[in-house]
């Protein structure tokens, strides 16, 4: 009888290019034969060239790295760049192993409010800059301007922006972009699917409104598959979800405590959309904030099917909001607040909390949900902030499973960035400026210098730790070794 160790090395090669990366590590445990084999630099290519097709890596030439070079990048993939991590050395500071400047022509607005912002997408080969009440694509290599999309109306605000990388082989992406038109108080939101290569893009759904209850779009938009979703009333708590295939949407309504939304405008809710799930952070009657997993599937029975793929919601059959409390809740996590005073009865204001859901490039329908939380007992006067993190694992049969695998303290009174999947934080404050925060008990935190005088928002990658950001003159992206 043929044994598994019996078989030809090209054979469980074969066999393990259908495994994850786990099931491999697991079988390399086995015996010294099997451990050789999963340990060659065929598999490790493997896995690291799929992983670039699937935008976790930067586009490395891998073909040039040798097995323990593969191994390193993947590391630093799971844990952040080396010179995050922490060591005895107080005067130890993030290195810089590579600047890319790129050269807009950037164009500022009037006012306080009117700073850029440039995100570097998915597998570091593009940029996405709103660059004033413009959205324009700048390649990295290359230094030039792929695409771009200027409004009609000069006086438009941009009010936010998402993309989503499709397939490396299509060379494309969707763009989702929302404005507002001053005259007439108007909102739109634009879908757009641009290829890179040509630089030319098709309107896939478009929507404008009048400023009303309901439609008054107020941040960035959220792009999953053929999902859209945009926050529309800061004082109603609602989201505006439209399927940009099927022509449908649907008004989700968080209901959450009045009282809430008048103390934590714009901290109150926040969702993130998975392929076949929702995640919705909210805050209860308790004060106490909460977090849901919902299923797609629950929202068949809300969708109403529009006009077609350009819509005056103003004009529309009227979207009736749906209230969170209605759907079914696969997962509901109530934020633990031991640890933010003795009395937990007396806390005055609602939490201040930010959720960040990274996708396990290791194991397929599984992710990293990060949640920074922050109390006050009285106004504006903070017990502590913590970092919880957690596991959400989506099986294909529908079965949900959550788990807390991390909670460490952080530092607060400072504005924070996205967290990356390792669970490192860029954060913010007048008197020390930017520093990276690694999610460990001792709050070990690491000064960066970004160089160039920053305008605008900064924007932190989720697998590579690139920093990017705008400037007066350019567009920065730091790496780090």
């Amino acid at each position: 009888m043929l044994h598994f160790q019996g078989l030809p090395p090209d054979v469980i090669f074969s066999i393990f290019a259908f495994c994850d990366i786990c099931a491999v590590i697991s079988t390399a445990q086995t015996c010294k034969h099997l451990h050789t084999l999963a340990f060659h630099r065929t598999v490790w290519f493997a896995f690291l060239d799929d992983l670039n097709r699937r935008h976790f890596l930067n586009d490395p030439n891998l073909r040039d790295l040798s097995t323990d070079e593969l191994l390193t990048m993947l590391k630093r993939l799971i844990n952040g760049p080396d010179t995050w991590a922490l060591t005895q050395n107080e005067d130890f500071a993030p290195r810089i192993a590579q600047k890319i400047i790129l050269h807009p022509s950037i164009t500022t607005g009037p006012g306080r409010d009117s700073e850029n912002e440039a995100k570097l997408l998915p597998g570091g080969c593009h940029v996405l800059l709103g660059n004033w009440n413009s959205l324009e694509c700048w390649s990295v290599a290359e230094d030039r301007l792929v695409w771009s999309r200027s409004p009609a109306v000069r006086t438009t605000s941009l009010l936010g922006f998402a993309a989503e990388v499709l397939d490396a082989a299509d060379n494309s992406i969707v763009v989702v972009l929302c404005g507002r038109i001053p005259v007439g108080v108007q909102n739109y939101l634009e879908i757009f699917r641009v290829n890179l290569l040509a630089g030319i893009s098709e309107v896939l759904f478009a929507v404008s409104t009048l400023d009303t209850e309901i439609y008054n779009f107020c941040g960035d938009p959220i792009v999953c598959g053929d999902l859209v979703a945009i926050p529309t009333r800061p004082q109603k708590d609602m989201y505006l979800i439209i399927n940009w295939k099927t022509c449908s949407a649907l008004i989700l309504a968080c209901d959450t405590p009045h009282s809430t939304l008048r103390r934590r405008p714009g901290w109150s809710s926040q969702i993130v959309i998975l392929p076949n799930h929702l995640l919705l952070k909210t805050i209860a009657d308790t004060g106490m904030d909460e977090i849901y997993v919902l299923a797609l599937a629950d929202f068949a029975p809300h969708w109403t099917r529009l006009s077609g793929p350009i819509v005056d919601l103003s004009t529309a059959v009227f979207l009736t909001p749906v209230p969170v409390t209605r759907l079914p809740k696969l997962v509901t996590q109530r934020m633990d607040l031991s640890g933010f005073g003795s009395n937990h009865t007396r806390v005055f204001y609602p939490p201040r909390s930010r959720v960040s859901v990274r996708e396990d490039p290791l194991r397929p329908d599984v992710y990293r949900v990060w949640v920074y939380v922050a109390r006050e007992d009285r106004p504006y006067q903070l017990l502590r902030a913590t970092l919880h993190g957690y596991r959400l694992s989506c099986a294909p049969n529908g079965e949900v499973a959550w788990r807390e695998y991390a909670s460490a303290p952080t530092p607060d009174e400072m504005y924070h960035r996205a967290i990356t999947y390792s669970g490192h934080t860029l954060v913010t404050s007048d008197e020390v400026g930017h520093e990276i925060v690694a999610p460990t008990r001792t709050q070990a935190r690491r000064t960066v210098e970004l160089v160039g005088d920053p305008w605008g928002h900064v924007d932190v990658a989720a697998y590579s730790g690139a920093i990017t950001y705008p400037t007066f003159n350019s567009i920065v992206i730091l790496y780090f070794e």
